[in-house]
């Protein structure tokens, strides 16, 4: 609250004036003479406060960031950061707007929350112009969307892609699909001589977490359709994901590939220059980037020119509450944090931003690609149990088991539950 004293000139009576002039004694003003601030005249500056509430803790460093800067650029504005529990946060934003306590007017969420808080209205529609196909791919714009309407402000992502040891094999081109890196393990020498003693794997892969086997079946796995919101577009077990499952056995086969090995086997085999090329995550950017070893990214390839794979994303998005009483500063700092300071976040958080072009080193944004070609997570109301299935149908289908039943299996658990 911002206080100040009113400084005024006092003025002297008539009669002490006249008494002055006739004693000769010279007169005296008095320029400041300080009083009690008068109520009619005095303006009170009325702070506006913020309340933002996230959960997960590697985004402190960036919100408190953004806080200070924001702050500092808009009068009596106070930023409130709330860290809460993830099971919780959303239940804290739609129940604190009916028992009146503390009222978040933004939030960070998966965008798979997404739809049950613009139902429950507490996510209050993007209008922004820069939120367009311009700064941000179809994957983020989707994500961000519930029932045709923008939403939520794309923040970050995490997504699976390619790795590639650059000292075995320069060029992307080499990745962009399965044939091609069947190409280039037919032409691999294993030799002291090229620096490629060391390689046991031309290709590895974890085949049994979801995140990262996912992508395999992706491309044609429909839950809740582009934008994960669509009750009547589910779909598991269709003669594209079954087309997926020959080419995904023979990728298996042709690499040899151990079904066993998790995906922190897989990337430290790789990191250690056992590996040519493995699928990591953005999970891993950090030992990647920290790691001595010479790799490039690209996205997670398609099989071939004709058929897709698609890993599966989540995208962190920020989200302002209809409740909120200061809706246009809410949205405005929505704003800042995902767009004005997007080029910033890599830095504070090793987390990529949903915005382009926001990273100066030329292999992340080769990662944004893999980003681009997603299959969102759905927003469905129990759409959280597909994926336990899902990830053991796959799996089942590595060891052997029939591709139809395993994912027809899955379409009958399923039906009519997703709402």
């Amino acid at each position: 609250m911002i206080s100040f004293k009113k400084r005024v000139v006092a003025p002297v009576c008539m009669i002490g004036l006249l008494a002055a002039l006739a004693s000769g004694c010279r007169i005296t003003y008095l320029d400041e003479i300080e009083t009690e601030p008068d109520e009619t005249t005095t303006a009170a500056a009325v702070e506006t406060v913020i309340n933002f509430a996230y959960s997960d803790d590697k985004y402190t460093e960036y919100f408190k960031m953004c806080e200070k800067e924001f702050e500092n650029t808009h009068e009596n504005l106070d930023i409130v950061l709330d860290r809460l529990d993830t099971s919780a946060l959303l239940t804290e934003i739609t129940g604190n707007n009916r028992d009146q306590s503390t009222l978040y007017d933004v939030y960070m969420t998966d965008s798979s929350n997404l739809r049950m808080a613009y139902l429950q209205g507490v996510a209050h529609a993007n209008t922004s112009e820069d939120f367009t196909a311009v700064n941000y791919c179809d994957t983020a714009l989707n994500a961000a969307s519930v029932n045709g309407t923008l939403c939520g402000y794309p923040l970050s992502y995490d997504t699976t892609f390619l790795a590639y040891n650059t000292a075995y094999a320069s060029g992307a081109d080499n990745f962009a699909t399965f044939e091609k890196l069947k190409a280039f393990s037919d032409s691999f020498e294993v030799s002291e001589e090229l620096g490629t003693q060391l390689v046991q794997h031309i290709f590895t892969s974890d085949v049994a977490n979801i995140f990262y086997n996912y992508a395999y079946f992706g491309a044609y796995i429909s839950l809740g359709g582009e934008c994960g919101d669509d009750p009547g577009s589910v779909s598991i077990c269709n003669s594209d994901t079954i087309s997926s499952a020959v080419s995904f056995l023979s990728i298996l086969d042709y690499f040899g590939m151990d079904t066993s090995a998790d995906d922190e086997k897989c990337l430290s085999d790789f990191v250690s220059g056992f590996t040519a090329a493995t699928i990591v995550s953005t999970d891993d950017l950090a030992t990647l980037m920290d790691s001595e070893l010479a790799c490039d990214f690209c996205a997670f390839p398609d099989y071939d020119a004709s058929t897709r794979t698609a890993p599966l994303s989540i995208t962190r998005v920020i989200a302002v509450n209809s409740y909120s009483p200061d809706l246009a500063m809410a949205e405005q700092f929505a704003h800042f944090c995902t767009f004005d300071k997007a080029q910033t976040l890599y830095e504070k958080t090793y987390e990529l931003s949903c915005r382009n072009n926001m990273v100066s080193d030329p292999r992340l944004e080769n990662i944004y690609e893999s980003y681009a070609k997603s299959a969102i997570k759905t927003k469905l109301v129990y759409g959280e149990q597909a994926y336990p299935l899902i990830e053991i149908a796959i799996h089942n289908i590595s060891k052997g088991g029939s591709s139809v039943s395993e994912l027809s299996a899955v379409d009958t658990k399923l039906e009519g539950k997703l709402k």
